[in-house]
């Protein structure tokens, strides 16, 4: 008898006490989710992100929604990243405006969509990254004063660092 009640208590205790927890939703979400939208400085570089989520039954509609909401929050933060990096120019010309606006399109055409996740109740959400150095090199490559290039590719971090900073 007293043998049968040791073995009960051992194996009520291993059954009670060697089970992990369940990982919840949020725990096994990328890190990029957490960080959301904006100016992150990551491990693999400087970059400007848009984070979307949609939800549907059509996960093909869902996903093409994802996608596109992820653009407009970038579309919002590369808006916001070009304003600073305008005010941080020396440049006085007339058309500077023109200028920041067509690199601003050309670098959020070379911007990718990285990442997606879905969650358990089947909303999906996607990441849209423009990294630094894309930036930089869509500055080098735009149509326009060459000044004015080298002086927007050279103020690029310090604009991001103040965006990051917020």
């Amino acid at each position: 008898m007293k043998k049968v009640l040791i073995v009960s208590l051992v194996v009520f205790g291993l059954a009670c006490g060697g089970s992990k927890p369940v990982p919840t939703p949020q725990d096994t979400a990328p890190s990029w989710l957490k960080e959301g939208t904006g100016a992150i400085n990551g491990e693999s570089g400087k970059r400007l992100q848009g984070v979307g989520s949609a939800s549907g039954q059509d996960p093909k509609e869902r996903r093409t929604e994802a996608d596109g909401k992820a653009r407009a929050q970038l579309a919002q933060t590369l808006e916001t990243f070009l304003a600073r990096l305008t005010r941080l120019s020396e440049s006085t010309q007339d058309n500077l405006g023109d200028a920041v606006a067509a690199i601003g399109k050309k670098s959020l055409a070379s911007a990718q969509i990285m990442d997606h996740y879905v969650t358990t109740d089947g909303t999906e959400t996607a990441i849209c990254v423009l990294e630094l150095q894309a930036f930089k090199a869509a500055v080098q490559k735009a149509d326009g004063d060459g000044k004015l290039q080298s002086e927007m590719a050279a103020n690029a971090d310090r604009a991001f660092d103040q965006q990051a900073k917020q």
